[in-house]
């Protein structure tokens, strides 16, 4: 879905932790993955997407050969938001990975050289 959709690497992080925050809190069928997955890809992409970038639930679905009835949709993101109790801005391990190699950058241009250099 994040490929076809065009959604960024934040975007799919965001949403795998989505994903795993929910299936440590909620037992699901393995009929309802891909329906959970879809929901979470929807919530990331509103976080973290340009608003003219968030897919429709159409383009969504469209994914999934359309699988799922719109309302659907709507409840499973509407149980992905009530389990993450609305705190969406979660890190990722991409935030741990920027994180750190932006202090590497800077580590490495403010360096004081060393004596014996």
């Amino acid at each position: 879905i994040i490929e076809d959709q065009g959604l960024s690497e934040a975007t799919l992080h965001l949403a795998m932790t989505y994903f795993d925050i929910l299936l440590a809190k909620d037992q699901m069928a393995k009929s309802r993955l891909q329906l959970v997955a879809l929901a979470c890809v929807l919530v990331a992409a509103k976080y973290t997407e340009p608003e003219i970038f968030i897919p429709t639930l159409d383009m969504l679905n469209e994914c999934c050969q359309g699988a799922y009835r719109t309302p659907d949709i709507v409840a499973m993101e509407m149980h992905v938001l009530k389990a993450l109790g609305w705190y969406m801005g979660r890190p990722t391990t991409l935030t741990f990975v920027n994180h750190y190699f932006q202090h590497q950058i800077y580590d490495q241009r403010h360096e004081t050289p060393s004596p014996d250099r």
